[in-house]
């Protein structure tokens, strides 16, 4: 499903290859074309307050 060099593809080998991983990382066709905000918005993730990472 991912082309050969795709950083998703390590994600997955590397949690898979953890014995103490406690959970089996795959891929699910259903997000294949969400976008960063779209998976924002459905985990709920807020707004970073304005000067939060200032001088960061």
């Amino acid at each position: 499903a991912f082309p050969r060099n795709h950083p998703e593809k390590d994600i997955i080998q590397t949690v898979n290859k953890h014995p103490n991983a406690g959970w089996t990382a795959g891929h699910n066709p259903y997000f294949a074309n969400y976008t960063i905000e779209q998976f924002k918005h459905i985990l709920g993730v807020k707004p970073t307050p304005p000067g939060l990472l200032a001088g960061v």
